[in-house]
């Protein structure tokens, strides 16, 4: 990660304003332990469980222009994000923006959710968020997966991890590193 910067989230959740959000990763780790903690208090052995991990991330718009500041949608909306404002984007996609844009910001660490982020700005200067799991940050919650017993890891959407059009360049080796991060999983 050298040009990556460590950015630690604030330590205590508060309330957003109403109306507005601050944006964030797809699979926190937080999430999924606390999903692996309501199946056990159902009684289901960790044992039995399978998480999926997205090679994909989500593309917010944001309300505020700071950048590196976290990303705040203004308006009524589930999670902070109808899916017109923030879609999907690809890992492969992702990795195209990252190595293809001049107006892109450094890729940043959130200690509370062990994903990174980075901000881009468009040609008319709005700002853009896009969260995403990348191969460390998998290996993170792969090993996390086989401390807490789990049966497997395994992608979601496995085909966004290419790129169609993007050339041969813009993964650099990003493929192999995203299925060398499953080897972190140790039952």
């Amino acid at each position: 990660m050298n040009d990556d910067v460590r950015l630690a989230r604030r330590g205590t959740p508060r309330s957003d304003p109403p109306g507005s959000w601050d944006e964030h990763a797809n699979a926190p780790l937080p999430g999924l332990s606390d999903g692996i903690a309501q199946y056990q208090r159902l009684h289901v052995d960790p044992s039995q469980l399978v998480i999926a991990l997205p090679w994909y991330g989500y593309r917010f718009t944001c309300a505020n222009n700071s950048r590196g500041a976290f990303c705040e949608i203004q308006g009524d909306q589930v999670h902070g994000c109808p899916r017109s404002a923030c879609p999907q984007i690809s890992f492969g996609q992702i990795e195209s923006l990252r190595t293809n844009r001049t107006a892109v910001g450094p890729v940043r660490w959130d200690n509370s959710t062990t994903s990174v982020f980075f901000d881009w700005f468009n040609g008319s200067g709005v700002r853009h968020q896009v969260w995403y799991d990348n191969a460390e940050t998998l290996a993170i919650k792969c090993a996390w997966a086989g401390r807490a017993r789990l049966r497997g890891v395994g992608s979601f959407l496995a085909t966004m991890l290419e790129c169609t059009g993007c050339g041969p360049s813009a993964m650099n080796g990003s493929s192999a590193a995203m299925w060398a991060a499953f080897d972190s999983f140790k039952p």
